[in-house]
């Protein structure tokens, strides 16, 4: 499996699937869609990419739930999701952690 061809199973999974809804974007997809476009991506590139999830990688809050909850593919070296069909070399380079992490507390 190479960069190309993640690249493209993940153009083809918006393109047909989610960008045909001007309302859509590929953030909102990672806000609410990540886990059912990861594994819509998966069965593009016929299950040769693994899922992963913040629950992976930061564990579980004190209800068992992970927070933030995010799902991406990675190839083993680059982590893709919605916003970045190129990949990143690190997790923490996604645009939905940039975001959580430097999100400003609520004053609520």
């Amino acid at each position: 499996m190479n960069r190309a061809e993640i690249e493209c199973a993940i153009i083809e999974e918006l393109d047909s699937n989610y960008l045909w809804d001007d309302h859509v974007t590929p953030e909102s997809v990672n806000r609410g869609e990540c886990e059912a476009f990861a594994k819509s991506v998966r069965e593009r590139l016929n299950g040769n990419i693994k899922i992963i999830s913040t629950a992976d990688i930061m564990g579980r809050n004190k209800d068992n739930k992970p927070e933030p909850w995010h799902v991406w593919i990675t190839d083993g070296e680059r982590h893709y999701d919605a916003e970045h069909p190129q990949g990143v070399n690190s997790w923490g380079k996604l645009n939905f952690f940039k975001r959580t992490i430097t999100k400003e507390p609520s004053l609520e």
